[in-house]
């Protein structure tokens, strides 16, 4: 019986979040620390900081599979005799879209307020369209949007009398989603064939 050689290259759950985190750590002026994980309340953690947590992750499959880059075939040796070895191939099967909760801590109320205008900004550094998009060098170069669809500072009596400033937001994020299989590929590739380019969205 054959094994599935297909590999769902399912770090990309890991990758999407910390991509966020990272790009925020290093463009909002400020901001001294990112989490990839709720802080814990036993646990001191610095602020002003962001935490950046997958909340859903779903997947949406579309009706035509296709190679990301054109599959070439290695010629073996002349006269070697071995037969051709299967290849890695990179097949664009989808979406995956992802709820992330985006956490700002801060130490004050001013502070907090400061940091939800420099995230905004970042999160929307052109007017139009809105939203961000970063490269995932980690995810074959692939483009993730990152789209802010709500925000709550959610200030009460506790957070003041515990000095947690504290604003939550609810990201969406879709990227394409790659699957990997082991396949045999024809040497004669047809050069007509249409293939995804990294940089261009699934219509």
């Amino acid at each position: 019986m054959a094994t599935d050689s297909t590999i769902l290259n399912d770090e990309i759950a890991e990758i999407v979040p910390k991509a966020l985190g990272e790009y925020l750590l290093n463009n909002v002026s400020g901001l001294r620390e990112f989490y990839d994980e709720f802080p814990s309340a036993n646990n001191a953690f610095t602020t002003p900081s962001v935490s950046v947590i997958v909340s859903t992750d779903d997947f949406r499959a579309i009706a035509n599979k296709q190679p990301l880059t054109p599959p070439v075939a290695p010629s073996p040796p002349t006269g070697s005799g071995e037969d051709q070895e299967p290849q890695q191939v990179h097949w664009v099967v989808g979406f995956r879209d992802f709820t992330i909760q985006l956490d700002i801590w801060a130490g004050s109320k001013e502070e907090r307020d400061d940091l939800v205008g420099a995230v905004f900004n970042a999160m929307n550094p052109k007017i139009d369209p809105s939203g961000l998009v970063l490269n995932l060098d980690e995810y074959f170069n692939q483009l993730c949007d990152y789209l802010v669809i709500n925000r709550n500072n959610g200030d009460t009596e506790q957070s003041s009398q515990t000095g947690e400033w504290r604003s939550t937001w609810t990201i969406l994020a879709s990227c394409k989603s790659i699957q990997t299989r082991q396949e045999f590929v024809i040497e004669n590739t047809d050069l007509d064939a249409e293939f995804f380019n990294t940089a261009e969205p699934i219509n």
